[in-house]
């Protein structure tokens, strides 16, 4: 797949690829990720001007900053137009986000059936949410079920570390009204 590293986010990716993801289990790669990521998203120099573009139908755009040839340690940054929200989704991977600019509120789903019949999930949201400013990061591990909102009144900008490239896990996103979960494929611009 195709990606485009911007020169100041050259050494996160150097520092993530010191962390050596193969070697680790999830909860290692998620705590040593949020120490590295966690030092990258209290500056704003390396973003460029183009990822306060969001695509109005979607109401996001994400664009993949980095992955490994075989899809692992992937790198995203999201942009969230103000007021937009995604609907409940998992990454069946772990994963890191950390909020650049805006504010995001993360609320988690739990799973109330046993996953054993394809497309039917019965998801439920838990009441309470993690809000995330500028600076904070966030771990989630594969099974984790969570929707997004960006709160602020302008463009939300996340930077999200993977242990794999999301188009490669095979995750869902959830319809809670009709009980569904389809595969959840993201176009990266």
């Amino acid at each position: 797949m195709n990606y485009h590293t911007p020169s100041g986010l050259k050494p996160l990716i150097q520092e993530l690829r010191q962390i050596n993801i193969l070697k680790h289990d999830d909860q290692y790669n998620i705590e040593k990720v949020s120490i590295v990521l966690s030092n990258w998203v209290k500056k704003t120099e390396w973003l460029e001007e183009h990822f306060y573009t969001v695509d109005p139908v979607n109401g996001f755009t994400s664009w993949l900053i980095f992955e490994e040839p075989d899809h692992t340690l992937a790198v995203n940054l999201v942009a969230w137009e103000p007021g937009r929200e995604i609907t409940p989704h998992d990454h069946n991977t772990w994963g890191v986000v950390g909020c650049v600019v805006g504010i995001e509120e993360n609320y988690s789903w739990m799973r109330m059936d046993d996953g054993t019949q394809p497309g039917y999930a019965d998801i439920k949201k838990q009441n309470k949410s993690i809000t995330c400013f500028p600076g904070d990061v966030i771990g989630f591990s594969p099974n984790d079920i969570h929707s997004v909102v960006n709160t602020s009144d302008s463009v939300a900008i996340s930077l999200h570390v993977y242990g794999k490239n999301l188009n490669y896990t095979n995750r869902f996103q959830y319809n809670p009204p009709k009980k569904t979960a389809e595969p959840f494929i993201i176009s990266f611009n």
